[in-house]
């Protein structure tokens, strides 16, 4: 449930940031380090409390990519929000 919790972290961030005009590159890669960042501190701040390996690297990987994406989708989806907040408010002018 935390890493289903930090995917929405991750695309409302890139969405939000994206829609109140930050640069989308940028906004992009600082969203792709969310799920990398939460991986890290779930496996070395907060007490390991199974048994048996840890496969934090496999988690780095996948939670990466899973990262990216969801930050990929966000930004998209801010810019769409704020293509459509721009064509709002130039059709209220007229």
């Amino acid at each position: 449930m935390p890493a289903i919790i930090a995917i929405a972290c991750t695309f409302l961030f890139g969405m939000c940031l994206t829609a109140i005009k930050y640069n989308p590159v940028y906004v992009w890669f600082s969203s792709c380090l969310l799920i990398p960042i939460f991986v890290l501190v779930s496996e070395f701040v907060i007490p390991y409390q199974g048994g048996g390996a840890s496969f934090w690297p496999i988690a780095l990987i996948m939670g990466g990519f899973y990262g990216a994406v969801a930050g990929g989708f966000g930004v998209l989806t801010g810019l769409l929000i704020k293509k459509i907040i721009k064509k709002n408010s130039n059709t209220r002018k007229t």
